[in-house]
């Protein structure tokens, strides 16, 4: 074999690889590792947001993966990734949609409960088709998670994408009790992960009945 005939073999190879590894949803659990981002104490423990998002991350790929959708998370552990890895990461392995989890905080202690945000940035602002796509999405997402804080749009790293609609979902507040609470026990972990898991199986089945 060539030199030019194994470059161009090995180019196929890394160009099946590459499909091969798509999966239908990538999860991307915020921070991570020096990074710890938002933190507290609650109940004389600190408490650190990359902890929640990777235990709820671990927790909503556990279900859809029971559920029949493959996932891909851009960490796994307690590790760093940075915004421009992650953003790699969505675009070689995003095959419908993403979600990248955190949790939120604010000076109102009574400000509780999830929220989401899609992009606003436009990739292609000849063509606004995906950012539309996008939203409409994000929007019954939204519905489907009952959320009561309005959809919000962002120029988060996350979404300078251009080929996959990403979503960023706060879980909840860490500035507020009752949401520490919630992301800090067993029972409240796990039915935060049913509620985000079941939405996002709802959604998946709905993009797959479209292709």
């Amino acid at each position: 074999m060539s030199f030019r005939q194994m470059f161009l073999f090995c180019g196929l190879l890394l160009s099946v690889s590459s499909v091969a590894e798509k999966a239908d949803i990538v999860i991307d659990a915020g921070h991570g590792g020096s990074d710890s981002g938002g933190k507290t104490l609650f109940k004389g423990k600190e408490i650190l947001e990359k902890d929640i998002t990777l235990d709820l991350a671990l927790r909503v790929r556990a279900q859809l993966e029971a559920a029949g959708v493959s996932v891909f998370m851009t960490r796994e552990d307690d590790h760093h990734v940075s915004f421009q890895e992650r953003v790699e990461l969505l675009e070689a392995h995003c095959r419908y949609f993403a979600l990248s989890l955190h949790a939120d905080s604010t000076n109102s202690r009574t400000t509780r409960g999830m929220s989401l945000h899609a992009s606003a940035f436009d990739p292609y602002p000849e063509d606004d088709s995906f950012l539309r796509y996008s939203w409409e999405r994000a929007e019954q997402l939204h519905d489907l998670l009952d959320i009561a804080i309005p959809l919000g749009g962002a120029k988060f790293t996350i979404f300078r994408n251009e080929s996959c609609p990403t979503f960023f979902l706060d879980v909840g507040f860490i500035s507020n009790d009752e949401d520490l609470a919630r992301l800090t026990s067993e029972n409240g972990r796990r039915d935060t992960a049913n509620r985000i898991a079941k939405a996002i199986i709802t959604l998946w089945k709905s993009e797959k009945e479209k292709k």
